[in-house]
This record gives structure tokens, C-alpha cells and sequence, in this order.
């Protein structure tokens, strides 16, 4: 799974993001690749995206996931170094 289909839910008409356009043109529906799917899910203003209908909530929910266990992660000293 390397795209999402995501919905713009949010007030405005038009939502632009990065090389994205959400309208009334495309249904307010736009193909998102799956690590910025899961941050427009989440943050930073849960609720002004949501999955589109027909998507696999349980299938995207496990591969963002496995997306975010491959991060690596540091302790805090780790960072301060």
C-alpha cells in the first residue's frame, strides 16, 4: 500500500498541501502516499481529513503501522548528542 485515497472534511472549499488540491472539482479527494496519509490523519488538526469511503480502515491502520516501526528511534540522550 503505497497511496491512500483521503477526504478533505475540513471548513474551507479548496485545501492545498504540498502538489495536492482538494475541491469540489476532484470530490475534495486526492491519492496521498502512505506517510503523509498518516500525519493528515493525525495532526496537525485531527478531524480535517478523513479516510475516503471504500478505503480498508484495518488495512491502512496496519500499514501505517509497519510505516512508522521502521523509523528509527533514538532516546532522549541520543538526541542531544
Amino acid at each position: 500500500m503505497n497511496t491512500i485515497k483521503i477526504k478533505y472534511i475540513g471548513d474551507a472549499n479548496i485545501r492545498l498541501l504540498d502538489d495536492l488540491r482538494w475541491d469540489p472539482e476532484n470530490n475534495h479527494l486526492q491519492d496521498v502516499p502512505l506517510p503523509m496519509a498518516a500525519t493528515l490523519l493525525t495532526y496537525p488538526r485531527p478531524g480535517e481529513f478523513a479516510l475516503a469511503d471504500g478505503e480498508d480502515a484495518e488495512a491502512v491502520r496496519a500499514a501505517i503501522d509497519e510505516f512508522i516501526s521502521q523509523i528509527p528511534s533514538k532516546t532522549h540522550s541520543e538526541m542531544e548528542e
